[in-house]
């Protein structure tokens, strides 16, 4: 299953690039996802802990980030297996980011994955395409908080 989407956060595109670099801080963006472990030559030790419909479920497993410096372009892929429900969860989530106006930028994030197990049956309909919408929004909420906090305070107004 394919999901698309987009947003913009108000920062030039290397202020955002460079917090992209950042691989726990972008892991923490993202609710519900932890690392494991501290990243190791852009190989991630994941954590997700999600609810679809009436099931919880928690998986763990292995990821790799990739960044492509010139074109602003990278990827997490990566799966994992939630012990409780035997269900499994493969995907890749790719993005770009391209300048929208001076001093913001858009981020197009596409995620290409696949559930196995007893969640397969949930994935199906609007519920995956209504908690994907919303983990992008809580997405770009913690990350524009993470630039807010990054950048420099503003200078004080001449008296």
């Amino acid at each position: 299953m394919e999901i698309e989407q987009s947003f913009t956060v108000p920062y030039p595109r290397a202020s955002v690039w460079a917090c992209f670099h950042d691989a726990p801080g972008v892991v923490g963006c993202l609710p519900g996802a932890s690392l494991l472990a501290p990243p190791e030559g852009g190989l991630l030790k994941l954590a997700m802990a999600v609810k679809l419909g009436p099931i919880a479920a928690s998986f763990s497993g292995d990821g790799e980030m990739r960044l492509d410096e010139d074109a602003f372009r990278g990827s997490v892929s990566g799966g994992g297996v939630d012990r409780k429900s035997a269900s499994r969860v493969k995907g890749v989530a790719a993005f770009a980011l391209e300048e929208a106006a001076p001093g913001q930028t858009r981020v197009d994030v596409k995620v290409d994955y696949t559930i196995a197990g007893s969640l397969a049956q949930f994935s199906r309909g609007g519920l995956v395409k209504d908690l994907a919408t919303r983990m992008t929004e809580a997405f770009a909420a913690n990350l524009k908080a993470r630039l807010d906090a990054s950048a420099p305070a503003a200078a004080p107004a001449p008296a």
